[in-house]
């Protein structure tokens, strides 16, 4: 029964461990993407 339950943890701390990476590699993405474009709206907007 222990053993079970500690898979179970396992499982879940796997699934929690891929989603975290998920979302940290989408909004490094979402960074990468964001940064050069408000550079390019206020290169933009300060001439």
């Amino acid at each position: 029964m222990l053993s079970f339950l500690e898979d179970l943890a396992g499982a879940v701390y796997d699934v929690i461990r891929m989603l975290i990476m998920m979302v940290t590699t989408m909004f490094g993405g979402a960074m990468l993407v964001f940064i050069p474009v408000v550079l390019f709206v206020y290169s933009l907007s300060f001439f």
